[in-house]
């Protein structure tokens, strides 16, 4: 029988996953749930708050954990920090309890935000697919039909009263700027631009999961022909761009640093070319023509 874990930091989508799943698991079955309760310690609040999730899990009979985790700070900002050391947290119950199923209670509405970051940075088509249904065990179910309202409501239904967290109304926070720019839309248009965002991200999702298909079926012919300018330009150009960055990024270049630009300037090399110099794209890795050919090697 399928164990399961889901995450539960005391607000509305995660109470929300908890009575969903207390509908589905009782009494004996009930143990074959852990919920993973992660104090961020970012609040004095935050222990009191774990104690009272740790609690109402208790009441379902389900295995509760509470895990403190110490945020090392990056120039990645906080988000970033707080979201590496939740998900650290996940995997060490995940691989302890031998867990073949982690639920999150990301909803439309977070998904609606994380589309419309993608859409503010200038993204491609797998940023603008936003947050996965399902990535190795990690499953989202409310992701595509319930909102945080939706979830709020089933708290309200089950008298639990959840827990705002001051930090999902700090501008200090772009997710926040973000969520109020998509409230002042729709309170200006008087009309709801959340399941337009999610019907976005699922087309854009289709999109990306066959355009990469297509350029990991011409990675190999693309390798074999030794990065050919002839035989590089009879592919589709989001195919070409797939196949500099996968390579890129194969030979050690930091993921991060392979965007727009650099993308398109390799992208001169065939359409635009003028004798340009190679070209320093990350990490030691350089990108030259030669010959009629694309070179990529590196020179630290």
């Amino acid at each position: 029988m399928l164990r399961w874990a889901l995450d539960a930091l005391g607000g509305a989508d995660s109470a929300a996953l908890l009575f969903a799943l207390s509908t589905l698991y009782k009494k004996e079955r009930a143990g074959l749930v852990h919920v993973v309760i992660v104090d961020h310690q970012l609040q004095s609040i935050t222990s009191e708050i774990s104690q009272r999730t740790a609690k109402l899990a208790g009441s379902f009979g389900f295995n509760a954990h509470i895990i403190p985790v110490d945020i090392v700070p990056t120039k990645e900002g906080m988000e970033s920090d707080a979201r590496k050391s939740r998900y650290n947290a996940f995997e060490t119950v995940i691989q302890e309890e031998k867990l073949e199923a982690f639920l999150i209670g990301h909803t439309k509405t977070d998904q609606a935000e994380q589309v419309f970051l993608g859409m503010l940075r200038g993204s491609g088509t797998k940023s603008m697919s936003g947050i996965p249904y399902r990535r190795g065990v990690f499953v989202r179910p409310f992701l595509n039909d319930l909102s945080r309202e939706d979830t709020q409501k089933v708290c309200e239904e089950n008298n639990y009263d959840y827990w705002c967290d001051p930090h999902n109304d700090s501008t200090d926070y772009r997710r926040v700027i973000v969520r109020k720019m998509i409230s002042g839309i729709e309170k200006e248009t008087g009309q709801g631009i959340v399941d337009s965002l999610v019907r976005t991200s699922q087309i854009n999702a289709e999109d990306s999961e066959a355009l990469d298909f297509y350029a990991d079926s011409a990675y190999k012919s693309i390798e074999d022909a030794g990065w050919e300018i002839e035989e590089l330009l009879k592919l589709p150009l989001a195919v070409r761009k797939r196949l500099y960055r996968r390579k890129m990024i194969e030979m050690g270049a930091i993921t991060e640093d392979i965007g727009f630009n650099i993308i398109n300037r390799v992208e001169e090399f065939l359409t635009n070319w003028k004798g340009q110099k190679a070209l320093y794209a990350s990490n030691g890795v350089r990108v030259e023509r030669k010959n009629g050919f694309l070179n990529f090697y590196i020179a630290l």
